[in-house]
């Protein structure tokens, strides 16, 4: 795995999201998401997303049992801003947050769930609505922009592998308007376009899928780490995989013309 520059932060070319190891996407399986993480290590995938409402802090003391042996190796980044109101944090109330001392409350909160001195890249997971941005996130000196796309994969929509009538009742995509009825069956056509790129370039389409994101980089001229999250190794090693997939112009051009073709909201 080459790496790319977030700013000044080196990280490497494709991350790892890990909110679906202990949020929003059903049953856990921690075993598994673990072994995950050790595969994430060894291909090169160090550049690890969480946030602190995923699972209630579960997630980040999930990922703390690998990063006590392997801080160095790991570029860290978790995000604050969110707070959930009562439960595992996977459905419900949530509210938003950005006042002074919270910020540093909650900084705190997940450097001692995750076990580590410090946090490599920390974001602001939406923007505050009880003060001004400018008190959470202060003046940001200009270094760079870097795009760190999340859902590269549609929330598994785009790996064509999802059953969307299948998903468990505490899996929140159930509840997407995206993935509902007729929205559903007509978003699932689109995914023919991608299916018929993979067939041409002996990909898959979640492959493809991620392709395409690496391929907004010249136009945007800027860098892009896409975290597509997965708890499962087969899927880490296919994710991978997709770095090596070279899209032509015609490729990139068709898939273009789906975005505006997608039907239902995000939320």
């Amino acid at each position: 795995m080459n790496t790319t520059h977030l700013g000044d932060l080196e990280v490497s070319a494709q991350g790892l999201g890990c909110m679906g190891m202990s949020h929003a996407y059903g049953q856990r399986d921690d075993d598994e998401s673990i072994a995950t993480l050790h595969r994430a290590l060894e291909l090169g995938v160090t550049f690890w997303d969480t946030a602190d409402v995923y699972g209630a802090g579960d997630n980040e003391r999930l990922l703390s049992g690998v990063l006590a042996d392997h801080r160095d190796e790991v570029t860290l980044a978790t995000k604050f801003g969110i707070t959930a109101i009562g439960g595992s944090g996977n459905a419900g109330q949530h509210t938003v947050r950005g006042d002074h001392d919270y910020v540093h409350t909650a900084c705190d909160a997940s450097l001692d769930r995750l076990g580590v001195e410090h946090i490599d890249l920390y974001y602001l997971h939406r923007p505050p609505t009880d003060v001004p941005l400018e008190e959470t996130v202060g003046a940001m000196a200009e270094l760079g922009v870097g795009l760190v796309p999340f859902s590269p994969l549609g929330r598994g929509f785009l790996t064509g592998q999802l059953d969307v009538g299948a998903l468990d009742d505490d899996d929140f995509r159930a509840a997407l308007p995206r993935f509902e009825g007729d929205a559903a069956a007509r978003n699932r056509v689109l995914l023919t376009v991608i299916e018929r790129i993979a067939d041409d370039h002996d990909a898959t389409v979640a492959q493809v899928a991620l392709a395409w994101v690496d391929a907004q980089q010249e136009p945007l001229g800027i860098p892009i780490v896409a975290i597509p999250g997965t708890k499962r190794r087969r899927w880490l090693e296919e994710n991978v995989a997709a770095r090596d997939v070279a899209l032509g112009e015609d490729d990139v051009a068709d898939l273009d013309g789906l975005a505006g073709e997608v039907v239902g909201a995000r939320y």
